[in-house]
């Protein structure tokens, strides 16, 4: 099983185009054959990131096809 975990950080003001990014992020769910379990997070509180897709796959060689 392979782990990719991506962190954004997003600019003041866009809040709205935030929330399409991460609805469309969701929506991979199913969509990709080779992600088998992803998972959507926004930081509540002060930190490094603002929001944060971990995804999993079955091996390497799936995680290059979806890249």
């Amino acid at each position: 099983m392979i782990r990719h975990i991506v962190m954004w950080k997003f600019h003041p003001g866009t809040e709205a185009e935030q929330a399409r990014f991460l609805d469309g992020l969701r929506s991979l769910q199913g969509v990709i054959p080779e992600l088998l379990r992803s998972e959507v997070a926004v930081n509540t509180g002060d930190g490094n990131y603002d929001a944060v897709l971990v995804s999993e796959f079955r091996d390497l060689e799936a995680l290059r096809s979806y890249r």
